[in-house]
């Protein structure tokens, strides 16, 4: 899973939306916010307490993935480049927004341990 990194510039103290951009690599799959069963671990951004306040999340819409092992359950998942939408409140001046992107990827046979990827974002209010 890769994360890609802009200097996001917003209006301060005003709602403000950031995106971030997430890459999962080909032949991979993670599960949506919402995956398709309570059993599976969504993908979840955790942010750190800051300067910046997340006002609102939005995530995507996952795919419909159809597993070709067992019993051919289709989920609900991320392949390829997905956005998450955030609604910011930033003050004046250069903020960070930290956090960390939580996730199990996947492959078309077997689910690899959960992991978090490390996300930080430069928010420059003007």
């Amino acid at each position: 899973m890769l994360f890609e990194a802009e200097t996001a510039t917003v209006t301060a103290g005003k709602p403000s939306a950031v995106e971030l951009r997430f890459r999962v690599e080909d032949g991979f799959h993670v599960n949506s916010h919402k995956p398709a069963s309570e059993l599976l671990i969504p993908t979840a951004l955790k942010l750190e307490p800051a300067a910046v306040k997340v006002a609102n999340e939005e995530y995507p819409r996952g795919a419909a993935f159809r597993l070709t092992v067992g019993d051919g359950e289709t989920l609900d998942v991320y392949q390829g480049e997905f956005r998450v939408r955030l609604t910011v409140v930033a003050p004046r001046g250069e903020s960070e927004l930290r956090g960390m992107l939580h996730y199990q990827a996947c492959d078309s046979a077997a689910c690899f341990p959960p992991r978090d990827l490390p996300v930080v974002v430069a928010i420059v209010g003007k």
